[in-house]
């Protein structure tokens, strides 16, 4: 579930730092649609959200270890499919 964020809002300004980087309100895998509307402003509409993973398996210290809700075994058997 994704967290309500109290600053989305119709008009915000952000700024660019150093590398060139921009906080903007949309999460890791969102698909925009980038409209230029003149030469100093661009709008980014949210075309699709990426559905997020219930379950993923990541390795630390070595280990296998399990983040996200609980699945069934044949859930487990499709991720460690897909483990590199």
């Amino acid at each position: 579930m994704r967290a309500l964020v109290a600053w989305h809002n119709s008009s915000m300004t952000t700024t660019v730092d150093r590398r060139h980087r921009v906080v903007i309100p949309f999460e890791p895998g969102d698909v925009l649609k980038i409209e230029r509307q003149s030469a100093d402003m661009v709008v980014l509409k949210r075309m699709k959200s990426v559905e997020r993973p219930k379950a993923r398996l990541v390795k630390r210290k070595g280990r296998l270890v399990f983040i996200g809700e609980p699945i069934t075994t044949q859930e487990v058997k499709s991720l460690l499919e897909d483990f590199p």
